[in-house]
């Protein structure tokens, strides 16, 4: 892994501590395509979907899988790896507290639409 992919990895592990969740910068990290969702310039096709597949793909790495780490060494570390690492009632907890990260980005996702198609100019 070359420097600038892991640093870039370590600063989307990092965003949620360092108050960087749903950055908008760190989010165009995840789009593949030739296409920019973000660019009013241009004209894309399914652009609301585009960006919402962007703040959701920013809610599991960015949140959920510090998260998921974190609880679960806690778990490792409080058990001494007997029994369930996961009880059911920490498992619903987790679904709650990600379900709410993940409309929380739809709902970011929604206004940086409504802002792009704003500032895009008509044809």
């Amino acid at each position: 892994m070359n420097n600038r992919k892991r640093s870039s990895f370590i600063s989307h592990i990092l965003a949620a501590p360092s108050g960087m969740s749903f950055n908008p910068r760190l989010n165009r990290d995840y789009w593949l395509g030739d296409e920019e969702p973000w660019s009013a310039q241009q004209e894309i096709s399914w652009r609301f979907l585009k960006i919402v597949y962007l703040y959701f793909i920013a809610a599991i790495v960015q949140i959920g899988i510090p998260l998921y780490t974190v609880v679960a060494i806690g778990q490792v570390i409080r058990k001494g790896g007997e029994g369930l690492i996961f009880p059911p009632i920490l498992w619903m907890i987790l679904a709650v507290l990600m379900a709410l990260v993940f409309l929380v980005g739809f709902v970011l996702a929604f206004f940086e639409w409504r802002e792009i198609e704003i500032q895009t100019p008509q044809s």
